[in-house]
């Protein structure tokens, strides 16, 4: 019991200190140097796996893009010669071609589907002067180009007709040109029956001018050349319709009525009465316009221009007389013609004049001569 109850402090001290751990020379624990030195080497590794790691992407970048490089400017070696009046187009690639593509003075393009490294293609020569188009694209999707002109006197006509299309107002004028002849020329608004149309005087070209169809329209042109070449073209046009006007005199003549209107709106109008100007802009855009305008007394002469909202003009050229009721014109006439007569009067008086001077003057002379 006496043991179990000792609280002598000098046994707990000196085992305490048994069981310390052993110290190096510079007083620290041995046991945490070690810990310290692993846990170092463990950083040096760690961070040379890092810097390996980013050399290692770095590198394979640089050859990835060097690849890349070396991918897209690569290209594909073409040639086209004349043979036999023939056209010969050969192409050759370090990689598989794909597709071949040419065209005549880049008009209707030809797609030939390829395999391999290399391909020839015969095609047929045109005649005249004409300019070649090739395209040739690898596996990777890169295009190599090539283009030459050719020209013989003997060659096929595979030129495809040329339309063109103007549009002038409310009016469209078709044109088809073709380089050797055309057979004939279609053309159909909507769905509407097709009209034929065959060249006249110049079997080389066709002209046509329509009228567009009020709204929007469908308009399809085929043209044919003689050597069954064919053009088509599909486009759409909005017909549009002038603004109406109409003017008429006032019951004792002596104003007009005007009205301009169109379903678009009426945006602007001008117009000159006996040479003084006028005109009204409507930010508004009404469907209609009505207004009077008083007459002068005698001649009168009006010109009108109306204009939409879709810049679509109409024209109103008219001339009238007003006299109020009891007028003489007659005595107008009588008075101009009264004028008339005395600066006609005023002249003679004048010369008159002149011709009393010119005797006074004579005898003037002749009485100082007899004096001398």
């Amino acid at each position: 019991m006496n043991q179990i109850l000792n609280s002598d402090p000098n046994i707990n001290n000196k085992n305490y200190n048994n069981y310390n751990s052993p110290k190096n020379n510079n007083g620290r624990n041995v046991y945490t140097d070690k810990v310290i030195r692993i846990f170092a080497i463990c950083l040096i590794v760690f961070a040379l796996a890092l810097i390996s790691t980013g050399v290692y992407s770095y590198v394979n970048n640089q050859e990835y893009d060097e690849e890349v490089k070396s991918v897209q400017e690569t290209k594909a070696n073409i040639s086209a010669e004349e043979v036999d009046g023939k056209i010969l187009i050969e192409a050759t690639h370090d990689k598989e071609i794909k597709q071949l593509v040419y065209s005549w003075n880049a008009q209707k393009e030809t797609k030939v589907q390829c395999e391999g490294k290399s391909i020839e293609k015969e095609i047929d020569l045109p005649a005249g002067n004409n300019n070649l188009l090739i395209s040739v694209f690898d596996e990777n999707g890169v295009e190599s180009t090539f283009e030459k002109s050719f020209e013989s006197e003997d060659g096929i006509d595979i030129i495809n007709p040329e339309i063109n299309l103007k549009v002038d107002g409310n009016k469209l004028r078709i044109t088809v040109t073709d380089e050797t002849a055309l057979d004939f020329v279609t053309y159909r608004w909507n769905d509407d029956e097709e009209t034929k149309i065959t060249p006249e005087d110049d079997e080389k070209k066709i002209e046509q001018e329509l009228e567009i169809k009020k709204g929007e329209n469908d308009i399809t042109i085929i043209a044919v050349d003689k050597n069954k070449n064919t053009s088509n073209d599909k486009k759409t046009f909005r017909g549009v319709t002038k603004p109406e006007i109409i003017i008429v005199s006032s019951a004792d003549g002596s104003y007009l009525d005007i009205t301009c209107k169109h379903e678009s709106g009426i945006k602007k109008i001008e117009y000159t009465l006996n040479g003084q100007k006028y005109e009204g802009t409507f930010d508004d855009k009404p469907a209609s316009v009505q207004f009077t305008q008083p007459l002068d007394i005698g001649y009168n002469r009006i010109i009108l221009t109306a204009i939409n909202d879709e810049n679509t003009s109409n024209t109103f050229d008219g001339q009238t007389e007003y006299y109020p009721e009891g007028y003489d014109a007659s005595q107008e006439e009588s008075n101009s013609d009264n004028q008339e007569d005395e600066n006609e009067n005023t002249v003679d008086t004048d010369e008159d004049s002149d011709e009393q001077n010119n005797e006074e003057s004579d005898e003037q002379n002749n009485e100082e001569s007899e004096n001398e």
